[in-house]
């Protein structure tokens, strides 16, 4: 796992794009954009904002060959790690549709109202993600 950047773009775009998740709002000089790569192939990938001891986590991807393989849970532990590194306290992210996966990686389901302004107020909670997707946080253990 290593830190993604502006050489990294297409790749992260097409997975991205793989795995039917958005691609323009990815700022690789203000996220934290961790990646995997096998070969060149970029395999599985994360990316937070951080927002001091919060950050929003988002756009998880892997490659869809490596799905229910255990990569995924594998690089949420990673960042989750990545961000404790970085003094992050809380995690946050929205999703439609892994619920369940985020669970069994205990993660609670919140209002969205209960989120910090600093994570309300990202581009993912204001415009991206409809009002329908369901907010989760984690408090990490350091």
């Amino acid at each position: 796992m290593r830190l993604l950047g502006k050489t990294d773009k297409e790749s992260v775009n097409q997975l991205l794009r793989s795995c039917n998740l958005m691609t323009d709002s990815i700022d690789f000089d203000h996220h934290q954009i961790l990646g995997e790569f096998e070969n060149d192939d970029l395999i599985a990938m994360a990316v937070l904002e951080i927002y001091e001891s919060d950050a929003l986590l988002r756009s998880v991807a892997v490659k869809s060959s490596l799905k229910n393989k255990g990569r995924g849970t594998e690089l949420v532990k990673e960042v989750e790690d990545h961000a404790r590194s970085l003094n992050v306290d809380h995690v946050y992210l929205l999703t439609e549709t892994a619920k369940g996966f985020f669970q069994k990686l205990n993660y609670t389901e919140i209002n969205r109202s209960l989120a910090p302004i600093s994570v309300r107020q990202t581009e993912q909670f204001s415009k991206l993600c409809p009002e329908s997707a369901i907010c989760m946080y984690k408090q990490l253990v350091k």
